[in-house]
C-alpha cells in the first residue's frame, strides 16, 4: 500500500537520472553509498523499502481492499438515489 503522500513530499530532493548510470553496480552497493554520503554530511537517512505484499500482512490487506470496496458501493449507490431520487 505505501506510505500516502510520501513521493509529493520527497519532490523536491528528487534527483532525475538514467538508468545507465547504475550499470555495474548492485541495489546495495548503490544504497549503501548514499547512506554513507549522508551521514559523513551529517544527515540521518530514513530508509523505505516499499516492496510486495507480505504473506503476514495478507488478512489485513484482504480486510482493507473489502472495506473500500464497500466505501465505493456505498458511494456510488448515494450518488445514483442523489441523480434519480
Amino acid at each position: 500500500m505505501g506510505i500516502s503522500g510520501l513521493l509529493p513530499l520527497l519532490k523536491e530532493i528528487q534527483v532525475q537520472r538514467n538508468i545507465s548510470e547504475f550499470k555495474g553496480q548492485t541495489f546495495v552497493d548503490y544504497a549503501m553509498f548514499r547512506v554513507r554520503l549522508l551521514k559523513y554530511h551529517g544527515v540521518t537517512p530514513i530508509v523505505v523499502f516499499d516492496g510486495g505484499p507480505l504473506p503476514a500482512k495478507k488478512r489485513t490487506e484482504v480486510d482493507r481492499a473489502r472495506y473500500v470496496g464497500e466505501i465505493i458501493i456505498t458511494r456510488i449507490n448515494g450518488l445514483f438515489q442523489e441523480l434519480h431520487g
